[in-house]
């Protein structure tokens, strides 16, 4: 510790640190419509002004500081996201909404210390950083919800941005001004001419480098602008896609074979669901219109939405359907005495779709999102939501293989189309299999029963096969390769069925049926991908699912085994994606209460395990052994420090109050390691008050009988106290 350790921070330097902080703070929340940013930095610049005295430099102090930004910043992101469509691509890589809050965390953290050069560096690079990541606006028409009386500063974002910088540049030419301009304040032994002139040039050259920046960046806007695009495009699909990806296209394309990257990830886990029963079979996308082997959607829209937002610290909203649009059928019964189902769905960061995986017959969802669709056959499309908030849904009743119910008279061409090509071919293959029943005259759900039922017994489920032919890979699967994938038999029979005049369409999604070891929540894996078939039997008047796939191809995941380690993990996992998406959602003590449940039910789980609590059991045996003896050893070598005579240890004690109020008068700390005579002296260097020439005399009379030995009488002994006493006093 330097002598002037104890030095009041200067007020007005302060005051310069503070606008260098508040700047660029203010700047980011209203790009990035966060005013929680400039709020947190206003508050801990507040309480660093009220604090004259600096916090001492010590590694504990620097890593708490560390610490406390980067918590502050995360938590605060977790309760408070940003919408993806604030800044432009440069968040794409750098992820501002943590990083700008953290900087400007560590910049209030570092005024808390004693004023410093560097310090006046980090805060400055800090600043600058901030305040460009500030300007990096992606669309100036996007109005603030959070900030709506700064819709007019990001109406003429450009004027707004200049203003800003050129008042945090005038702020960082003023605080480099006071290290220059006051050379007894810089801890420096030299204070050169040519470092002050080299000084002066570098604090020029800031705002002169800073102004040429953005004189050919207004220049030249549009090639910078395109040379983002390829920034974007090169970086963000080649460096920064995680492999295995999974996304919905618009259309599903029969002669594409799975990529091999994909079959390496068939174990990953794509998405969890919060349930006491199993959800069975999700639905992604519905597609219509077959072509040459392509499958296409209807794109028409669907049902409308109604929406309930919540007031307070409430993120998500809920949808539910204006019309009652789900008939009264086996599988969507709305019984008031029967309790709606919930499914709390945690997708993966693999899980990149914009569409939501859904049980057919839902009928509300609960999700943070600016914009949600639903198409006419039940694909749900959601626009820039919070992913890692998850969604939750809610359906009449749990039904594993439950269909879109609309249209609900099953009219539409689009249901009934069929390449006219393949028409001829079809009722080949179709009178082959329906030949046993040949002068009966089948109902609609007999014929769906005994297509499906075919298919899955006499074709073979297998990934990888090539169509070599000339054929629509539909035709050559049913009278050539007779092997395929589920696209495949899902296709034939949509096929089959709307030739004999029967409304189907095309269904792709993922089963999730596999359950976890806890028992408290199922899983669906890459690998559990599907395609299959909803029908409307016009005999039985409603929707159903059919599944052609031979029981091989289905993937239930029933026969998966879990790992001791993986188990934990995984449960471990689910635990902080719900405790992040309640904090997404806004509510915070469910969030606090999950945490606590959670760590005690795997806490529970894993000394439900005799060897695994043996093992925890030894463990603990040991730290606590370890601790006792640790502190054994510390108090022993106390107490031979301190096993001194009682006359001494009453004579130290005093001693030490007399040190604590000369420290009081003359604001200066004994440090650890420090001698009495370089405190002594560090107390007259540095105070204005001299010290009395009494209390060296007392001082050295103290320190001859504390360290003299058993030379000292009882009389020299309270003599001494009795002086150190009066100096107390």
């Amino acid at each position: 510790m330097s002598p002037n350790d104890t030095e009041r921070k200067p007020f007005g330097y302060l005051l310069l640190l503070s606008a260098l902080i508040l700047l660029p703070a203010m700047m980011f929340a209203i790009s990035a419509d966060l005013p929680h940013v400039f709020l947190v930095s206003g508050v801990g610049v507040g309480i660093s002004l009220m604090m004259r005295r600096p916090v001492a430099y010590s590694d504990r102090s620097i890593i708490y500081s560390l610490i406390a930004a980067i918590t502050i910043a995360a938590l605060l992101n977790l309760m408070f996201p940003m919408r993806d469509n604030r800044l432009g691509y440069i968040s794409i890589f750098f992820r501002p909404h943590i990083l700008v809050p953290f900087l400007l965390n560590l910049s209030v953290c570092v005024t808390l210390f004693k004023p410093h050069p560097r310090g006046y560096g980090i805060i400055t690079a800090c600043s600058l950083v901030c305040m460009m990541f500030g300007g990096d606006v992606f669309n100036t028409n996007v109005t603030g919800e959070r900030m709506p009386f700064c819709n007019p500063l990001i109406e003429h974002f450009n004027r707004t941005y200049m203003v800003f910088v050129f008042l945090d540049i005038l702020t960082v030419l003023a605080a480099g001004f006071y290290w220059m301009v006051t050379p007894a304040r810089v801890i420096m032994k030299r204070t050169r001419f040519r470092l002050l002139v080299l000084r002066l040039a570098v604090l020029f050259m800031i705002p002169a480098l800073t102004l040429a920046a953005l004189y050919l960046y207004n220049r030249n806007e549009r090639a910078v602008r395109q040379f983002e695009n390829y920034l974007l495009r090169f970086g963000v699909r080649k460096f920064m896609r995680p492999s295995g990806r999974v996304s919905f296209n618009k259309e599903v394309d029969l002669n594409m074979t799975i990529d091999p990257e994909m079959r390496k990830n068939f174990a990953v886990i794509l998405l969890r669901v919060r349930s006491k029963t199993a959800p069975g079979y999700l639905r992604g996308k519905a597609y219509t219109t077959y072509r040459h082997g392509h499958w296409l959607e209807q794109n028409k829209p669907g049902p409308e939405f109604n929406e309930k937002q919540y007031g307070g610290m409430i993120a998500y909203t809920t949808y539910t359907f204006k019309d009652k649009l789900l008939p009264q059928n086996a599988e969507n019964i709305n019984v008031s005495s029967i309790k709606p189902v919930k499914y709390d769905i945690f997708p993966d960061s693999k899980f990149s779709t914009e569409t939501l995986l859904l049980p057919g017959n839902f009928n509300k969802i609960d999700i943070i999102t600016e914009e949600i669709k639903c198409d006419c056959d039940g694909s749900v499309g959601v626009k820039e939501w919070t992913r890692d908030g998850g969604y939750s849904c809610f359906v009449p009743r749990s039904v594993k293989m439950s269909s879109w119910p609309l249209p609900a008279d099953g009219a539409g061409e689009a249901y009934l189309q069929v390449p006219t090509i393949l028409k001829d071919k079809l009722a080949k293959f179709y009178d082959i299999v329906v030949a046993k029943y040949k002068g009966r005259k089948l109902k609609d759900s007999e014929i769906v029963n005994i297509l499906s039922a075919y298919l899955s017994s006499r074709f073979e489920y297998k990934i990888g096969v090539e169509n070599k032919t000339n054929e629509d890979p539909v035709i050559n699967f049913l009278l050539n390769a007779r092997k395929g994938h589920c696209e495949l038999f899902a296709t034939a029979t949509v096929l089959l069925l709307r030739s004999r005049g029967i409304p189907a369409r095309y269904v792709t999604g993922f089963i999730c049926e596999e359950k976890h070891p806890s028992g408290n929540y199922f899983v669906s894996r890459i690998g559990n991908a599907h395609a299959w078939v909803e029908a409307y039997p016009r005999d039985k008047g409603h929707w159903e699912l059919v599944e052609p796939t031979p029981a091989s191809g289905i993937p239930t995941g029933a026969d998966k085994k879990w790992g001791t380690f993986e188990n934990f993990g995984d449960r471990l996992s689910l635990l902080m994606k719900e405790t992040l998406a309640l904090m997404r959602r806004g509510v915070v003590a469910k969030a606090i209460v999950k945490v606590f449940s959670g760590l005690y039910g795997l806490i529970i789980w894993f000394l439900a395990n005799p060897f695994r609590a043996l093992l925890v059991l030894a463990l603990f045996t040991g730290l606590l052994v370890y601790l006792i003896r640790r502190a054994r050893k510390k108090r022993k070598n106390r107490n031979v420090e301190t096993n001194l005579p009682d006359d001494i240890e009453i004579l130290r004690k005093a001693f030490l109050k007399m040190e604590k109020s000369i420290a009081k008068k003359y604001n200066i700390t004994r440090t650890e390691g420090e001698t009495i005579d370089e405190w002594l002296e560090r107390i007259e260097k540095n105070s204005e008050k001299p010290l009395p020439k009494k209390l060296r005399l007392v001082i050295d009379q103290y320190r001859r009988v504390r360290f003299s030995g058993s030379s000292n009488t009882g009389e020299d002994v309270k003599a001494v106290e009795k002086q150190v006493s009066e100096k107390i006093e």
